[in-house]
């Protein structure tokens, strides 16, 4: 693969193929596996967020490759922590959903709830989609 979205000198942080060489100065690894570092970030700040934006990264495209959300309602069931805010953010701002619902425990609303143009709500998927008058058929599991 040719490296174009990200030049040599540019910070950016992932994992090869094997898993190893996340602390390295150097490594090897095929684009799709890396992640640019954001501008605004901190060394430290950035590699604190890798194990959620992989996961995140790597659940979104499993659930719907190739597809566009764009005016669509996606429903994030089991909404805990890190990895879902950063699914939660994903969906909207990379694939974008129109509106992001995310499920979970009252702490995890905490978490989920001050996202931009997220709806929340605390009860069992099929309550959502009824709710929602069965929008929201696309449903991300983030166990």
């Amino acid at each position: 693969m040719r490296y174009t979205a990200l030049r040599s000198n540019d910070p950016w942080g992932g994992f090869g193929p094997s898993r190893t060489g996340g602390c390295a100065d150097y490594a090897v690894a095929t684009e799709d596996l890396l992640l640019p570092k954001p501008a605004h970030l901190s060394f430290e700040e950035a590699a604190s967020l890798l194990g959620g934006t992989l996961t995140a990264m790597a659940l979104n495209p499993a659930a719907f490759p190739h597809q566009s959300l764009e005016g669509k309602t996606a429903l994030v069931t089991a909404g805990l922590e890190a990895a879902t805010s950063i699914a939660c953010q994903v969906l909207k701002n990379v694939y974008g959903a129109s509106e992001v619902i995310a499920t979970g425990h009252v702490r995890a609303v905490t978490t989920v709830v001050p996202l931009d143009s997220l709806e929340t709500i605390k009860k069992r998927c099929e309550e959502v989609l009824t709710l929602k008058g069965g929008v929201g058929k696309l449903v991300i599991k983030l166990v």
